[in-house]
């Protein structure tokens, strides 16, 4: 039997301060973690390379993986290597792979392994090491701790120049301006730059990073400081200064030219030359951070290797301040994105952070709930409706919260509005509520209180009828009388937990 009772009408708004929470947070993308259950050879991965040919190679601490996208390929001592602990891998002019260890270099070219030990072929000049014809076409240079620094052609003057440095212990150099210049990155702290058979310093006792960008522009990191070499003055230009205590370490360019720094080896920042956009994803120790070819990011951890995924999709998780269990969303009339969760309370975000919502819990009188069903709109009053486990509807007005008073006890499951004449329907577990403007609420109880006929879900159809649908429940109301299914006319008994309106004003019910 249908019954139409009134509901007492509604009391004032309860008025209150509406205040942002001072956490604030940003989105996160999207990450592919591989480790040893994917392959890799070991979890550690200390440093990275891209070949010629595209493959990521991996220097772990228990041998080296090459990756091609889909599975990794591994070398040990087993396979010939000289050591599990390779710390650094260059690419000569042949297609040949070079990996390094304290003690040798060992080869991999066209399927063969190879060694040299670093003891037995060193060519010396005081304080820089020189492996001479370490293939038929190039040269290698090597650091003063035996770490090759570089494998591939030079010309004369350049290994002349190099051959010649008898006061400088060289840790790492490039080549900028098509050998031109040799940028020299010194083992006691220095720079300097070997330019028309002269060499000059750029700087004295200043750890960083020496780094070209994707435009072949040097730069140098220290100090949580970017420079830039002027060479007119001879002199490095500070052009930017990261504030806060944590050590900024540059390590790669993305694709658009911006600045990739592992932060406190937990953190990705992004620099665009004027603003940071710090990734808030947590990594556990990242050693180096590399963009290939493809302008994918590579994170090499003391964990596994991760890959960004894409751009394309940003992640709103609790590591960046987010919800948990969200059943609903709603954007209000400022724009704004509001994560109703079941279970965590409501977050908004702006566009560009994510704060926490707790204003609305001092709208209760007894224990406040943190419960939010699914189906929170914006109405054309420009309110939020956000329908709440065993406590009705909580509505927002760009102000205040308040709760919505005189509806019957119950959970609300969905809120509907009609905007040509501004009625809501309310799903609820005491049944199917109708608000119209000015007048007052009217519950229909109907059969709608067994606990597998819950309305879930109302939508309006093309002729202004209301469709109801649950689990196992779907009626069509025209503002009077109900039409169950099934029925003779048609016997479709699946109910439906979704039910959407296209632009071609076509009903689709989505089932269990």
């Amino acid at each position: 039997m249908l019954k139409r009772n009134l509901i007492f009408a509604f009391s004032p708004f309860l008025i209150l301060i509406f205040l942002h929470s001072s956490l604030l947070f940003s989105q996160e993308y999207s990450y592919r973690h591989y480790t040893v259950k994917d392959g890799l050879v070991q979890n550690q991965v200390i440093t990275m390379f891209q070949d010629s040919k595209g493959y990521i190679w991996l220097c772990t601490k228990g041998g080296v993986s090459r990756f091609d996208g889909n599975k990794f390929k591994n070398l040990t001592v087993n396979d010939g290597l000289l050591s599990n602990q390779i710390v650094r891998i260059l690419e000569d002019s042949e297609g040949g792979i070079n990996f390094s260890s304290i003690i040798g270099i060992s080869r991999l070219y066209q399927g063969k392994i190879t060694t040299v030990l670093l003891t037995d072929t060193i060519k010396s000049k005081k304080n820089n090491l020189v492996l001479q014809n370490f293939i038929t076409k190039d040269i290698c240079f090597l650091s003063s701790s035996n770490l090759p620094i570089y494998i591939g052609p030079v010309n004369s003057r350049i290994s002349r120049l190099f051959n010649d440095l008898d006061s400088i212990m060289v840790s790492y150099f490039i080549l900028e301006d098509n050998y031109n210049k040799l940028w020299l990155r010194t083992f006691d702290y220095g720079l300097y730059c070997i330019t028309n058979d002269t060499l000059l310093c750029y700087a004295d006792g200043l750890k960083g990073i020496l780094i070209k960008d994707k435009t072949g522009k040097v730069l140098f990191c220290a100090d949580n400081c970017l420079y830039v070499p002027d060479t007119l003055v001879h002199k490095l230009n500070k052009i930017y200064c990261f504030e806060g205590e944590e050590v900024y370490i540059l390590n790669d360019f993305d694709p658009e030219n911006h600045a990739l720094f592992q932060v406190e080896q937990k953190y990705i920042v992004e620099f665009d030359g004027q603003e940071e956009k710090k990734y808030l994803k947590k990594f556990n120790y990242i050693n180096i951070l590399l963009t290939d070819n493809e302008d994918n990011l590579w994170i090499a951890t003391e964990t596994g290797l991760y890959r960004k995924i894409s751009d394309a999709f940003e992640n709103f998780t609790t590591e960046t301040g987010a919800n948990e269990y969200v059943w609903s969303i709603v954007e209000d009339d400022q724009k704004n994105i509001w994560f109703a969760s079941y279970g965590d309370g409501l977050c908004k975000w702006d566009g560009e952070n994510i704060s926490r919502i707790t204003e609305y819990t001092d709208t209760y009188s007894s224990v406040p709930t943190n419960y939010f069903y699914t189906g929170a709109i914006l109405a054309s009053n420009r309110n939020l409706y956000f329908p709440i486990k065993e406590n009705g509807i909580l509505q927002y007005n760009s102000r205040d919260f308040s709760v919505l008073q005189g509806l019957p006890k119950g959970s609300v499951l969905d809120v509907y509005e009609d905007s040509s004449n501004h009625c809501l329907l309310v799903a609820s577990t005491a049944g199917l509520i109708v608000l119209k403007e000015n007048k007052l609420p009217v519950l229909y109880e109907k059969d709608f209180l067994q606990t597998r006929k819950f309305i879930k879900t109302i939508a309006q159809d093309k002729f202004g009828r209301y469709w109801l649908g649950g689990e196992y429940l779907l009626n069509i109301f025209d503002g009077n009388e109900f039409i169950e299914y099934p029925n003779e006319q048609f016997e479709y008994n699946h109910g439906a937990i979704s039910i959407f309106k296209d632009h071609n004003e076509n009903l689709w019910l989505g089932t269990m």
